[in-house]
């Protein structure tokens, strides 16, 4: 996607239909967004925000070109 100014970004989209909200799934990625959210460095992705809806839950992420590090090692 691309945000107001016209730089892109990227999400993460879960389903969480399928999900128990106490399951360790989701206590998992609850987790994953309380630390991404905590870190300001330049060699990690930047956490940009999230929204919860009653299906998904969406992670905006800054957008990093090049392809995954697997891919690249």
């Amino acid at each position: 996607g691309y945000n107001q100014f016209g730089e892109s970004f990227a999400v993460k989209q879960y389903d969480i239909r399928r999900l128990d909200t106490n399951s360790e799934e989701m206590k998992n990625l609850e987790q994953e967004i309380e630390l991404m959210s905590g870190f300001e460095n330049e060699h990690i992705v930047q956490y940009l925000g999230v929204k919860r809806t009653k299906e998904f839950i969406y992670i905006f992420l800054e957008y990093v070109p090049g392809g995954t590090l697997s891919g690249i090692i």
